[in-house]
């Protein structure tokens, strides 16, 4: 996560840095992704990155936890509650939405890109989540004994989401194909396959 320092600059300079590591995430795969061209972008030294952020990887975490924090939101404003397993068809939507956006090639980037701890990095602050606040249903008729047992559901349940985003992303499959596929697997989830 960045420093507090980040958080204490001025909105368009923040903007400005994190519309420009959007933009070179969206263009290159992670490992090729360069600080330097962000940096040049913005027109800021080497040693001013490093004074907001650690790394690359941070900067990169940071990102990715600022779209789950807006998912998180835009679900809360416009929601009372949501069921556990709708949860992730909502993110498929909220995903695809984004269509001809550099949000968007950010996120085809980071599916193309994911890794274990990528995933990780996105399914355990799921994890967090208070769901006794009444927000997300759904999660006590589970038959999970566990907070890990909770993990390996969410991670089962995201490997869905990815895998109907590999299908419109990478197969260019119809949005509401994939979809539609996402919703059957969930099914299976729900209800088993006999």
């Amino acid at each position: 996560m960045p420093s507090e320092m980040f958080d204490n600059l001025h909105e368009d300079k923040k903007q400005q840095i994190l519309h420009c590591a959007i933009k070179e995430f969206s263009l290159n795969e992670y490992e090729k992704a360069s600080v330097t061209h962000i940096i040049n972008d913005i027109k800021m030294s080497r040693g001013g990155f490093y004074y907001y952020f650690t790394s690359k990887k941070d900067l990169y975490f940071y990102l990715i936890e600022r779209e789950r924090i807006d998912f998180v939101s835009l679900l809360k404003s416009n929601y009372q509650e949501v069921n556990v397993f709708d949860l992730f068809v909502f993110l498929f939507d909220y995903i695809v939405s984004s269509k001809n956006s550099d949000k968007q090639l950010f996120f085809k980037k980071l599916i193309e890109n994911m890794k274990p701890s990528t995933q990780k990095s996105v399914v355990l602050p799921l994890s967090e989540i208070d769901y006794n606040d009444d927000f997300i249903k759904g999660i006590d008729h589970l038959k999970v004994k566990s907070k890990e047992e909770l993990i390996d559901f969410l991670i089962i349940m995201f490997s869905l989401v990815y895998n109907a985003l590999n299908n419109y992303f990478y197969f260019n499959l119809d949005v509401q194909v994939a979809r539609k596929r996402l919703l059957t697997n969930i099914d299976f989830i729900k209800y088993g396959v006999l």
